[in-house]
């Protein structure tokens, strides 16, 4: 037992040492806010920082910025990205509180970052994938659907292949080129949501024009973004935020400042 203590005993005459010569240190035996300033007479001075702030989480504009109306103040502030909107209250009762609000990508946003990595769909693969995907993504795209239905490929045994909804079906006749090629436009326009969960209206979607290449000689297609499209997607997904949080704050009267990115 004295050998345990002499040990106990050692070890806090060194962290004492420790301490005296540092300007600011801590104990774990207060909250993490409170300090001891080293006066350098062998005196220290116990000051309290910025206690560590109230946190909480929304799950829509309207939510932050009704938080933003009622618990903040004109020193509060708002940062917005494509990976979520952060609030900073001062508030009323002395303490900081931050809320978030974070995003996600939408499923039809990830699954165009996804296409670089896709070589070729097959017809029937690309139909399907269109219909269910992005089903509500095409209205600018034209009769996509039934154009791609609508393409026939050349087999080498003299034969045609079809894809059209419930049926699959062979022909004998032999074809120089791709029937039905000359109604497949090479780029088509897609609406996305960009961020998951309905965060943005319709009518805020995003626009991302993508490539259409069929390719005789697999029977395939390639469909994928053009370059740049996904940077200027999410460009615009950022000004439709901003556009959302400046109504939803003005409506409840609130008036933070507003950044973005993320605060430091």
């Amino acid at each position: 037992m004295s050998a345990a203590i002499t040990a106990d005993a050692i070890k806090e005459i060194v962290n004492l040492a420790e301490r005296g010569r540092q300007p600011v240190f801590t104990t774990e035996r207060e909250p993490k806010h409170v300090y001891y300033l080293n006066k350098g007479d062998g005196d220290y001075v116990r000051v309290f920082g910025d206690p560590a702030p109230l946190t909480a989480t929304v799950n829509s504009i309207v939510g932050m910025a009704t938080l933003m109306a009622h618990e903040g103040d004109s020193n509060s502030a708002v940062w917005y990205s494509r990976t979520g909107i952060i609030g900073v209250l001062d508030h009323t009762i002395g303490r900081r509180k931050v809320v978030t609000m974070p995003l996600k990508p939408s499923p039809q946003m990830d699954a165009i970052k996804d296409l670089a990595a896709r070589k070729a769909y097959s017809q029937r693969e690309l139909i399907l994938f269109l219909r269910t995907m992005f089903l509500d993504c095409l209205d600018r795209s034209g009769d996509i659907i039934n154009v791609l239905r609508s393409i026939r490929f050349d087999l080498q045994d003299a034969g045609t292949s079809e894809a059209k909804h419930g049926k699959s079906s062979i022909g004998r006749q032999m074809r120089s080129e791709i029937s039905g090629a000359s109604e497949l436009p090479e780029i088509i326009t897609l609406a996305v949501p960009p961020f998951a969960g309905n965060i943005l209206q319709r009518g805020q979607w995003v626009l991302v024009r993508m490539a259409l290449e069929p390719s005789p000689e697999t029977q395939s297609f390639q469909f994928f973004p053009l370059a740049g499209e996904m940077d200027i997607a999410w460009a615009a997904a950022e000004d439709e935020l901003l556009s959302s949080l400046t109504t939803a704050l003005e409506f409840q009267k609130a008036e933070p400042r507003i950044y973005h990115g993320q605060p430091n």
